[in-house]
């Protein structure tokens, strides 16, 4: 191993070459004054790092019902369903295709107590989550998408999530880091969880000028 400093800052951290530089780690941009990831970048991260998710393969019956039949929840049937009804239109899934599942998260949160203010400290973030198996979940199923000033309205940012997260249902190649492969995958959406205030933020209906006021 290299002890260096010029030959680790050339194979590990800075040079064209380098470690660093070939990881696969996703970019981070600004859209409506919030720090955010892609949705697309963020689900092909979590399943390049190979951890265990839940998954079910489009064609085969098997994976969606018990041995009697029974589907586990309302909500894997109408997932079910609802791909059943995409795979009559669109070609492109195939028995092989994989489904995964995704959850979006927001709260708030104070980052580092400000004497006077926190204009700039109480923040709101967005996570996405893909699903784990039960008692699989860990941290590394989670990343963030969006980090914003809590007192404002996210209703563009919301929407933005949502658009992107919709269009995790087009079938697309993703490197599977468990098995080493490049697999068709389709991502869907369970359910969006955050608490009253953060809902009032996402949805334009707090009292903060912008929109509606008392």
């Amino acid at each position: 191993h290299p002890t260096d400093h010029a030959r680790v800052r050339r194979l590990y951290t800075e040079g064209t070459k380098s470690m660093a530089l070939r990881l696969p780690i996703p970019g981070v941009d600004v859209i409506k004054d919030c720090a955010h990831i892609p949705a697309n970048q963020i689900l092909n991260h979590l399943l390049a790092l190979g951890v265990e998710v839940q998954r079910y393969r489009a064609g085969y019956e098997e994976d969606w019902v018990d041995g009697d039949g029974k589907y586990k929840c309302d909500f894997t049937k109408d997932m079910h369903d609802a791909l059943k009804e995409m795979m009559k239109n669109n070609n492109k899934i195939t028995k092989e295709t994989r489904v995964v599942v995704m959850r979006i998260w927001s709260d708030g949160f104070e980052a580092h107590k400000i004497k006077g203010t926190n204009d700039f400290n109480s923040l709101q973030l967005f996570t996405l989550t893909l699903r784990a198996p039960k008692g699989k979940k860990s941290r590394k199923h989670t990343l963030p998408f969006a980090l914003c000033f809590k007192k404002e309205n996210h209703q563009e940012i919301f929407i933005q999530l949502l658009k992107e997260v919709r269009n995790l249902q087009e079938v697309t190649p993703r490197y599977w880091g468990g098995e080493k492969e490049v697999i068709p995958t389709i991502a869907m959406t369970d359910m969006c969880s955050n608490d009253w205030p953060e809902r009032c933020a996402n949805c334009c209906l707090s009292d903060k000028g912008l929109c509606h006021k008392r």
